[in-house]
């Protein structure tokens, strides 16, 4: 895809006057990063034959990445714990980050944040356990803004396991 594109390659403009010509700068199919090139307008200017005309496009958008695809607990009865994980933005442009959980007993310390350019943000998970011996998973929908990977899922799994000790939750006198 050649990125500078001219409204009108060839024009007749009479003495005195100007003409207007529309660039069009496409960016699709090109890396992040800045680029560089020029317009050459030849005429049958004696005194200015060619003009040549500096022209640059920088491509823009954040890059994502998390450092998981799976989190693990495994935690003693009625206990609340967490586990951190990183999302890298690796783009030129700030990354916008949000999230979706389903299980009642997972939450997220935020729901969306924002990673400039070149950057990383900590991102934790909370597990509040609960008084009765369970195990499921559920999945971490993380969506972002980034136009080649729009989201990912982070497998989370969790496990209450009764402790060493047990919890008495109630006593019945029984003869």
């Amino acid at each position: 895809t050649i990125w500078p594109t001219l409204s009108e390659t060839t024009l007749s403009i009479p003495l005195g006057e100007s003409a207007s010509i529309e660039i069009t700068a496409n960016a699709n199919s090109y890396d992040f990063g800045d680029y560089e090139g020029s317009i050459q307008i030849t005429s049958n200017d004696p005194e200015n034959p060619v003009i040549e005309i500096p022209v640059t496009m920088s491509v823009l958008y954040p890059m994502a990445e998390a450092s998981v695809e799976e989190l693990y607990f495994e935690e003693s009865f009625n206990s609340i714990v967490y586990s951190d994980f990183e999302i890298t933005n690796s783009g030129n442009y700030p990354l916008t980050v949000n999230s979706s959980l389903s299980h009642p007993y997972l939450s997220v310390e935020q729901d969306s944040l924002s990673i400039e350019p070149n950057s990383s943000a900590v991102f934790r998970v909370y597990f509040n356990s609960t008084l009765e011996e369970i195990e499921f998973s559920d999945n971490l929908i993380l969506t972002y803004n980034d136009p080649f990977s729009r989201s990912a899922t982070v497998v989370i799994t969790c496990k209450v396991v009764p402790e060493v000790r047990p919890i008495l939750t109630s006593i019945d006198d029984v003869p």
